[in-house]
């Protein structure tokens, strides 16, 4: 059976999740006077890619972050997927990290933890959620754009700097997206 529960905060977290992700698009911003879309290209080969978490949700993790807080997926008691959230100062629930197994993946669990996330967005009377994610994990912005989310900005430098990005000439390293899903207007 599959449960989605908070993480208790100071409650030991061990993991065993393989979050690897198949790469076989890359991604194309397009801009036009209603706003950015994208688009995928396949490419010769898929490849395994491991995106490792963001500073910002290591933070969360170690209890650092304020306003953070973790969700976990867990099917018969094992852990199968995390996501990894805060609340920011500008009215955000900001999606810092979200990862299935590969094993349980196309279940609904990813969704299911971003649910999560807008119901927690919800009681705390957030504008929505705010996720981003780099142009070279082309699985999540499709799953963005699959559960409704719009890209709202773009950032070349985002990710610039990082160890595996600054060994990439710098008009080949990876881009920032924004992703946004705002709540509902009644």
């Amino acid at each position: 059976m599959l449960v989605i529960r908070p993480h208790t905060p100071g409650k030991p977290l061990t993991l065993d999740i393989d979050a690897r992700t198949l790469c076989g698009d890359t991604v194309s911003v397009r801009v036009s006077h209603s706003g950015y879309s994208l688009s995928y290209t396949p490419v010769g080969s898929a490849h395994w890619r491991d995106f490792p978490m963001s500073e910002a949700a290591q933070d969360a993790l170690a209890g650092v972050r304020p306003g953070a807080f973790i969700l976990l997926a867990l099917q018969d008691d094992r852990p199968v997927g995390i996501a990894v959230a805060a609340f920011s100062r500008t009215n955000w629930c900001e999606v810092l990290d979200l990862r299935v197994d590969t094993s349980c993946r196309l279940q609904g669990i990813g969704r299911m933890l971003l649910d999560a996330c807008v119901r927690a967005a919800e009681r705390e009377n957030m504008a929505g959620l705010r996720m981003t994610v780099s142009d070279g994990n082309p699985a999540m912005c499709q799953f963005a754009e699959h559960c409704g989310f719009r890209l709202e900005g773009i950032d070349r430098l985002y990710f610039a700097m990082s160890p595996e990005e600054k060994l990439k000439p710098l008009m080949r390293r990876a881009c920032a997206l924004f992703f946004y899903l705002q709540k509902e207007k009644h």
